[in-house]
C-alpha cells in the first residue's frame, strides 16, 4: 500500500496550487502540518521563494538579491531560514506533513534532505507533496520511494487532479 502522494511536474504546472487546495479540504478532517513553497513576485517577475508553515511561519527561502554562498540559478538560499521552518513542524503530532517541495534549493540542505528521506520511509505521517522531476530521477535511484504513489502534474490534467488527492488519504 501506498502511504504518501508526491505530485511531480515542471515548474508552474500547478503542484503548489493543487497541495494549496488539498489542504484547505483535508484540514476538516485531519491534523496538517509542514510547508509551502511560494513564488515572490515583484513588479511581475519573479524574484524568490517564500517558505510557509501551515501553522503560519513565514520566511525567505531565496531571492535573487540575497548574498548567500548557496546559490541555484540566479538565486541566493536562505538555508537557514528552511531549517528554522522544518524544526517547527511538529511531524509526530500530524495525520498529514505537507513537504512542498523536495527540490533543488531544499536539498542544499543536509538537514532537510535526511528529514525528508526518512519521512518518506515512514508510514505516518502520511505524506503530501511535491518533486521537482529531475530531482525525482536523481534521488531514486539511491532512496526508496516505494511507499509513495507519484503523479505528474501537467496544464492539461491539474484541473481535474484534486478528487483523486483527496480521495487517496480517505
Amino acid at each position: 500500500m501506498k502511504h504518501h502522494l508526491l505530485l511531480t511536474g515542471l515548474p508552474r504546472a500547478g503542484k503548489t496550487t493543487l497541495i494549496e487546495k488539498a489542504v484547505q479540504n483535508l484540514k476538516i478532517r485531519f491534523i496538517i502540518d509542514g510547508f509551502i513553497t511560494k513564488e515572490i513576485r515583484e513588479r511581475g517577475e519573479r524574484t524568490g521563494f517564500e517558505i510557509s508553515g501551515i501553522k503560519g511561519t513565514r520566511k525567505i527561502l531565496s531571492h535573487k538579491d540575497f548574498q548567500s554562498p548557496y546559490r541555484v540559478g540566479k538565486y541566493g538560499v536562505n538555508l537557514k531560514n528552511l531549517e528554522d521552518i522544518i524544526d517547527k513542524i511538529e511531524s509526530k503530532n500530524c495525520d498529514i506533513l505537507v513537504i512542498d517541495e523536495i527540490g533543488k534549493m531544499e536539498l542544499l540542505s543536509r538537514k532537510f534532505f535526511v528529514w525528508a528521506m526518512n519521512s518518506l520511509i515512514k508510514e505516518k505521517p502520511r505524506i503530501l507533496g511535491s518533486i521537482g522531476e529531475k530531482v525525482l530521477h536523481s534521488l531514486k535511484r539511491e532512496n526508496d520511494f516505494s511507499k509513495c504513489k507519484i503523479i505528474r502534474v501537467t496544464h492539461k490534467n491539474r484541473d481535474f487532479l484534486l478528487e483523486e488527492i483527496l480521495n487517496f488519504y480517505s
